[in-house]
């Protein structure tokens, strides 16, 4: 889940990374509400990232009960039921706590904490305590999608430090074979640093 990610490996995404996760969230939002559903329950542990480092949304639902949490949104808490502005709001706490891996605490996330600023100034407005306040989910992916353009940065982004970190984290708990492309990653990779050692070794024993 995203909640591994953040708080078991404790992976750092690039920006890069950071605003195609925050993307592929908000588009699987935003298909949902044209659908006319509301999610209800965004947050990290509803969220599941691939081994390509791709985000999927979760179990889904408007809840018939309200159990007070910092990723929902607080015209919710106060009763007001769920609504799109709603999710929005629960996006936004979501990558907040991604982008700067600490918990987020009950109260409006502490967006001012994100380097990236204009990435922080978008954040900052899905949270407004106001719901029509709020840009839509169609905005937010519009302007998602101009942040990663200004990052100027080739696609696919390297993945060899995300792939690297869920490599070890699987491998210590002897789950790796479950992930047969990651389990022959992290096996070439095994045999070569093998050999590169065997003839470093090599060629130290024949200076001595």
């Amino acid at each position: 889940t995203l909640e591994d990610l953040i708080h078991v490996l404790r992976f750092r995404p690039s920006l890069a990374l950071l605003a195609s996760l925050s993307l592929d969230i908000a588009n699987a939002l935003m298909q949902l509400h044209h659908l006319g559903e509301f999610h209800g329950d965004v947050c990290p542990q509803n969220l599941f990232v691939t081994d390509n480092c791709n985000c999927k949304a979760g179990i889904f639902g408007v809840k018939s009960g309200v159990t007070p949490s910092p990723f929902v949104a607080p015209e919710v808490l106060c009763g007001e039921g769920f609504s799109a502005a709603a999710d929005t709001y629960s996006l936004a706490a979501t990558i907040c706590e991604l982008a700067t891996g600490e918990r987020v605490s009950h109260g409006l996330p502490e967006v001012q904490r994100i380097s990236w600023k204009p990435f922080a100034h978008l954040l900052k407005r899905c949270i407004i305590p106001t719901p029509h306040r709020r840009p839509t989910l169609k905005q937010v992916v519009s302007e998602l999608c101009e942040l990663v353009r200004s990052l100027d940065t080739p696609a696919p982004y390297d993945l060899a430090p995300f792939k690297a970190l869920l490599c070890r984290s699987l491998h210590q708990t002897s789950k790796l074979h479950l992930f047969p492309s990651l389990y022959w990653v992290h096996t070439l990779v095994q045999r070569e640093r093998e050999k590169h050692q065997r003839t470093i070794t090599s060629l130290q024993s024949k200076v001595a």
